[in-house]
């Protein structure tokens, strides 16, 4: 009754009754609960989107099928350009659902090895680092954990099968170097299916150790096929493809060269598809798919060979949005451990001629027939400069200049004859590279059947949204690897090669 005298002797205009309101102490804790809410929403807003990883699948429901794509130094700038030089959108413009963050732990420029393992195992590491974490200490990955749980699984890439990508999801190394190593654990790693190059890892005709296992995989129950036509007959798992004894020839190689027993990453990706989709059942499978030499062409920086690497890549995302919109129980996940090469679509030749400022012609890189790594392999072996790029370069007027750097690099600096052919062939399309190496520059996120992930993240994210999609158990695996030693004996640490760009 002394409320509603009270409320009756007060000020009855709209701010009188909130004074009134306020005054009353059960009136006060409502308002403040109703501002904590409000609060909180307005900072979710303003601190940024941080999508919430997909559900596990119900008890009894069939479980997800997961493809993870990675399209290796591919940026923003090769999808362009791809777009352009095909004259039509790619399959990938449709999936664009974010940009993801790329830096690893000790630099603001990732390289492949931190990159692939941060999608792997959902943490960040070194550069150079397969499957450890910051301190080297072994981490479980996505595809362990996938096995773990009964899923087949599955990894289709394009250089070898011991480089940083494929190996980060079933190897554990401190150093991406040590490929004999990591070739010995992809062996035993129980991977129902693996495409690939790098076959010399694998042979004892190669490796230092002489160790044969191409045999030991034969005694772990694997076919083994080397061709196209072995691979296309093939049906059955566990499944091992190797194409070449390091690198799978280059798209533009293999096209212009017309090596028809060299599979294609569509190829590669469609038998994957049918073998795993067969054998997986009610589990599900877990298949990673790397569009590996997008990297290398921007390392070389080679405008004519990504180009047709990266539609190529376009052309696999086509086989498999084709299964999964089939199957209807498939995610699909694309994106980039970094950008490679600094991609510019336009240069300014001259600086002092504005002219040249609004140049870009993707069209003329069609004329090119071979990839400046191929071209250089011909000059090095004896061939003319001049009649090498006029050829399959398509440059009818290489400067005194381009040539004298192109002759010294070839007698001095042989590293850097490749990327000094692909500047000379890039430029006449007004293409231009800022580096021989990667860059920090966010990259493209695409998804099908992806609904909860998006916005700008940092790559771990999407590692931890695939184990929650999942259910996978990571830090289990961890657990037993606690034992496992990521260093290779001393007498076995046999680098492949020297390479400044990844770290080696």
């Amino acid at each position: 009754m002394e409320d509603t005298v009270s409320l009756l002797q007060e000020d009855r205009t709209p701010s009188g009754r909130i004074a009134y309101y306020l005054r009353q102490p059960k009136w006060r804790v409502a308002i403040a609960v109703i501002l904590i809410c409000v609060l909180a929403v307005i900072l979710g807003v303003t601190l940024g989107h941080r999508p919430h990883p997909g559900p596990s699948p119900p008890s009894g429901q069939t479980r997800r099928n997961v493809i993870l794509m990675i399209s290796d130094g591919m940026g923003p700038a090769s999808v362009t350009l791809a777009r352009a030089w095909a004259g039509n959108a790619l399959n990938l413009d449709g999936m664009l659902i974010g940009t993801v963050r790329t830096r690893s732990n000790n630099s603001w420029v990732t390289d492949s090895a931190a990159g692939a393992t941060a999608y792997a195992c959902g943490l960040k590491t070194y550069n150079n680092a397969i499957g450890v974490d910051a301190d080297g200490v072994p981490c479980g990955t996505i595809l362990e954990a996938a096995q773990a749980i009964g899923m087949k699984t599955g990894l289709v890439v394009t250089t070898r099968l011991t480089d940083a990508t494929p190996s980060s999801f079933c190897a554990h190394a401190v150093s991406r170097r040590d490929e004999e190593f990591i070739a010995e654990q992809v062996t035993t790693a129980g991977v129902d299916l693996l495409f690939g190059g790098g076959r010399a890892m694998f042979s004892n005709a190669t490796r230092h150790d002489g160790r044969d296992l191409l045999r030991e995989f034969s005694q772990l129950g694997y076919a083994y096929v080397s061709d196209l036509q072995g691979l296309q007959s093939a049906n059955r798992l566990p499944l091992l493809g190797l194409f070449a004894d390091k690198n799978m020839p280059m798209v533009i190689d293999r096209q212009e060269q017309k090596l028809t027993s060299v599979p294609s990453l569509p190829d590669m990706t469609r038998k994957a598809l049918e073998l795993l989709s067969q054998s997986a059942g009610d589990d599900g499978f877990f298949l990673l798919v790397e569009g590996s030499q997008i990297d290398l062409a921007g390392h070389n920086n080679d405008a004519a060979a990504q180009v047709r690497e990266t539609t190529e890549y376009d052309m696999a995302m086509q086989a498999v949005l084709e299964f999964a919109k089939s199957d209807g129980h498939t995610t699909v996940l694309s994106t980039s451990d970094h950008e490679t090469g600094g991609l510019t679509l336009g240069i300014q030749l001259d600086p002092l001629v504005y002219d040249d400022a609004y140049k870009y012609l993707p069209d003329r890189l069609s004329e090119v027939t071979a990839s400046a790594s191929y071209m250089a392999e011909l000059i090095i072996a004896g061939s003319d400069i001049n009649d090498t790029v006029i050829r399959y370069g398509a440059v009818h007027d290489l400067t005194t200049e381009e040539e004298a750097n192109i002759a010294y690099c070839k007698s001095n600096v042989v590293a850097s004859l490749v990327s000094a052919i692909g500047r000379v062939v890039s430029r006449r399309a007004y293409i231009g590279f800022t580096t021989g190496g990667h860059t920090g520059v966010d990259v493209n996120l695409y998804g099908y059947n992806a609904a909860d992930i998006g916005g700008n993240i940092d790559n771990t994210e999407v590692s931890l949204f695939i184990q929650r999609l999942l259910g996978l158990d990571v830090e289990e695996i961890t657990e037993k690897l606690k034992t496992f030693n990521p260093k290779p004996p001393s007498n076995r640490s046999v680098p492949l090669r020297s390479d400044p760009y990844h770290g080696l």
